[in-house]
C-alpha cells in the first residue's frame, strides 16, 4: 500500500493542491490535473484505470453467462405444474377417503354424545 505525501485533503502526487476526487482503484486522493477520466471512472494512473477495466469486462462476461442459464423453463410454469400435482394428490386422497367411509365413520363419532 502507498503511503500518502499530503495530509488527507491533499493530492497524493502534489503537495499543497487540494483532491478534488480519489482514484476508482486504489483510493489515491487526486487534484484535477492528476485524474484520469475514462468510461469506468476516475483513476491516478493507467494500470489502476486497466485493472478496473478488466475487472468490469470479467464481471460483465460472468454476468452473460449467469443470464444466458436462466433461459430454461420459467418459474411460474413450474409453479402452475406443482399447484396441478397437489390438487391431483388431493382429489385422489378423498376419493379414496370417500370409498373407506372415512367422512361418514367420522359424522357418526361427532355425532355421538
Amino acid at each position: 500500500m502507498h503511503t500518502h505525501k499530503g495530509g488527507e485533503g491533499e493530492c497524493f502526487f502534489h503537495t499543497g493542491r487540494p483532491a478534488v476526487t480519489r482514484c476508482k482503484q486504489c483510493g489515491k486522493p487526486l487534484c484535477s490535473d492528476c485524474r484520469l477520466v475514462t468510461e469506468d471512472g476516475l483513476f491516478c494512473s493507467d494500470k489502476c484505470a486497466q485493472t478496473t477495466g478488466v475487472f468490469v469486462k470479467r464481471s460483465q462476461n460472468l454476468e452473460k453467462k449467469r443470464s444466458g442459464r436462466r433461459k430454461g423453463v420459467p418459474a411460474g410454469l413450474i409453479r402452475f405444474i406443482v399447484f396441478l400435482i397437489i390438487i391431483v394428490v388431493i382429489y385422489k386422497l378423498g376419493r379414496q377417503l370417500i370409498a373407506q367411509g372415512f367422512f361418514e365413520k367420522l359424522l357418526q363419532t361427532i355425532k355421538k354424545p
